[in-house]
């Protein structure tokens, strides 16, 4: 008897689209990080250790506030800025993710802007709050 692999339902509509991500900085990330607006992908803050600000022009007047195991994804191409505090000790990794297809129907109903706190209880346990 063949047994035939059972695919997901998701992956048929994933394979359809160019999904690429790249690390562009993982380190001690410092003072003022810009991105414009001719950067055409989504982006991924992962900020592990430090504190600073999220500002997102067009998004809200005032600047969200970052504060360490805190991850940022903006889905689309959009100008922002990460301001770190000044301390050696900060961790964070930055990357572009691109979905392909400017109208990628998996982008669409996406906010501009997550911020989901990582939580820790126990060390064995951790879990994302949005």
């Amino acid at each position: 008897m063949r047994i035939i692999p059972r695919m997901d339902r998701l992956s048929p509509l994933l394979n359809r689209f160019d999904l690429r991500a790249s690390v562009y900085f993982q380190g001690a990330l410092c003072g003022l990080h810009t991105v414009d607006k001719s950067d055409t992908s989504g982006h991924l803050h992962l900020i592990e250790q430090g504190s600073g600000q999220l500002l997102v022009p067009g998004l809200d007047a005032s600047p969200y506030t970052l504060v360490q195991a805190v991850l940022v994804w903006l889905p689309h191409a959009r100008a922002h800025s990460v301001h770190m505090s000044d301390e050696p000790t900060n961790k964070a990794l930055c990357a572009r993710v691109d979905f392909g297809l400017g109208n990628n129907p998996c982008c669409k109903p996406c906010h501009l802007c997550w911020c989901c706190r990582w939580q820790i209880y126990l060390p064995s346990k951790a879990r994302w709050t949005c």
